[in-house]
């Protein structure tokens, strides 16, 4: 930023150049770059903090640029993400006890693509199911997303259920 607050975006290779803002994603946690052209960001459920216009199951993509122009969209939603405990309209954001319990419980945990890229991994926390998303390059090279597929967790296997899968919260 420059001296009276604005936003300086450098030309130099070590500037940093933003993709993406707040508004267009809200909170993010997982990412997976599709080459070098596109990255995949994937919703997550925090405190103090509004959720993105995608909501809680909303994985973002951003094409990358020279940061002039943030230009993050939802490019697939996973289903039964869960829903967001916080009332709308006023909230007091700053102590924000709605939300407490549902940390780290509802939305979007880590996203990973395959080697191959042609689908994109992602930890759904609420139904504590892995969603494949098959991909497939459109016009210019873009990603395109297929119907997202739960892939259950094999909770059965030893030890599996207890800590990792919120079993017991």
């Amino acid at each position: 930023y420059s001296s009276d607050g604005t936003l300086a975006i450098g030309t130099g290779a070590n500037d940093l150049r933003p993709q993406a803002n707040l508004g267009q994603t809200g909170n993010i946690w997982g990412l997976a770059p599709w080459g070098t052209t596109h990255v995949f960001t994937a919703a997550i459920f925090k405190r103090h903090t509004k959720l993105g216009p995608g909501g809680l199951g909303a994985i973002y993509l951003t094409e990358i640029g020279d940061g002039t122009t943030p230009n993050a969209s939802v490019f697939t939603t996973i289903p039964n993400a869960g829903t967001d405990p916080r009332p709308s309209g006023t909230y007091d954001w700053f102590h924000d006890v709605a939300a407490f319990g549902s940390v780290s419980k509802i939305g979007l945990g880590d996203i990973d693509i395959s080697a191959d890229h042609s689908t994109l991994y992602a930890v759904n926390l609420n139904d504590r199911q892995i969603y494949a998303v098959p991909l497939t390059a459109g016009p210019g090279g873009a990603p395109v997303a297929g119907t997202p597929t739960a892939i259950p967790m094999p909770l059965d296997l030893p030890g599996a259920s207890v800590g990792c899968a919120n079993e017991a919260v």
